[in-house]
């Protein structure tokens, strides 16, 4: 038996009702399909200032890290302390950055790793540098995990040698 044929053996007034539910679940579903996604286009486009806003705030810093990175190089001290445990906690520790430290170990390989879970962006960008000017350390690789909701906050974790 074919849709057809079982719709033509219903009564009249159940196909007005069967009409009538096939109708408004097809109204109801389009509705909510429909308002979801221009809820979503809304947020979207809601956060695009925001968005911007963070990318222009990293431009103008990333543009201030290679000019201190720069300038760094050029006053190298060769008189840098060795690259410790100890010597990197000195400079975490003399940059108020120790409560936001999650990690400070040594790798396999005699690297030493640093890891914050939140840290301003400028305070790390600090710390990378003095860490290179104060220690003999090199940042080998540097991880970064944006905080959701906290624009300027990061995660990071660092990997010196």
């Amino acid at each position: 038996m074919t849709l057809f044929e079982w719709w033509k053996q219903r009564e009249t007034r159940e196909q007005y009702v069967l009409a009538f539910g096939i109708l408004t679940a097809l109204f109801l579903g389009s509705y909510l399909a429909l308002t979801e996604s221009l809820n979503e286009r809304t947020r979207m486009r809601n956060e695009i200032p925001r968005l911007q806003t963070d990318l222009t705030w990293m431009k103008s810093h990333v543009l201030e890290l290679r000019v201190l990175i720069d300038n760094n190089l050029k006053d190298t001290n060769l008189s840098a302390n060795p690259l410790s445990l100890a010597s990197v906690q000195d400079v975490v520790s003399e940059l108020f950055l120790s409560e936001s430290l999650t990690e400070l170990s040594t790798t396999s390989n005699q690297d030493i790793r640093i890891s914050f879970s939140k840290i301003d962006y400028p305070d790390l960008v600090e710390l990378m540098l003095k860490l290179e000017s104060n220690t003999s350390a090199r940042i080998h690789n540097v991880e970064f995990l944006a905080a959701e909701n906290n624009p300027g906050v990061v995660g990071a974790t660092l990997t010196l040698n």
